[in-house]
């Protein structure tokens, strides 16, 4: 796992963001973090947090996690000891892999076994509901390989069981999501808010505040 510090001025309040697959920092920094610290968790090759990195978090008084996509089960794995005010979900479920619930693993090993720079650009252009959004979209500066990587990693640990009791406040579904099917969200969560956006709904925030205080 990487850790990356959009925002890190001793504000009394964090905002852990754990992202999607292939994702780095840059698709978010559109954001404004006002008067919080923002601290985004990507690459989830391993899934491996420095001690340091969790007292880190521990320190703050307020503490938020927003989960994306993969980032949504990777939470669950991986930040499940630490207490947060609140825990959002956006476009993903606890069962990410999953013909019923997430994305049917033939889908998934197809994605891996065809990956090229080509067909990598076609899955970020089918995060977004139009050409508009995806011109905006700073596509991350990580190699292919790299990503490869992480796709083969995901798909062997990210079948397993969760072995914990991890929660979400609050659910956020993408009406049209062509990546994680907006159906099998709807059958995992039951409970949620519908968004009128693709995969990547963040352009419909202008700031991190915007998504803490949804719902």
């Amino acid at each position: 796992m990487k850790f990356k510090w959009l925002n890190q001025q001793k504000n009394d309040s964090l905002i852990v963001f754990c992202n999607g697959w292939a994702m780095d920092e840059r698709s978010i920094t559109h954001l404004e973090c006002q008067s919080y610290d923002i601290l985004v968790i990507y690459d989830y090759s391993d899934l491996k947090i420095p001690e340091e990195t969790i007292k880190n978090i521990s320190s703050y008084s307020d503490k938020y996690l927003i989960a994306w996509s993969m980032g949504i089960w990777a939470a669950a794995k991986t930040l499940n000891n630490i207490v947060f005010n609140k825990k959002i979900a956006i476009n993903g479920t606890l069962k990410p892999i999953n013909n019923e619930f997430g994305i049917a693993e033939q889908v998934f090993k197809g994605t891996l076994d065809n990956l090229s720079e080509v067909t990598r650009d076609k899955f970020f252009r089918r995060m977004f509901l139009n050409q508009a959004d995806f011109a905006q979209f700073i596509p991350p500066q990580r190699s292919l390989e790299n990503q490869k990587q992480e796709l083969a990693a995901l798909l062997k640990i990210a079948t397993e069981p969760q072995n914990n009791k991890f929660n979400y406040d609050i659910v956020l579904i993408s009406a049209k999501d062509k990546i994680m099917p907006t159906k099998n969200q709807v059958n995992y969560w039951k409970n949620y808010i519908s968004l009128e956006a693709g995969h990547y709904p963040f352009y419909n925030f202008s700031s991190w505040s915007e998504i803490v205080n949804v719902g």
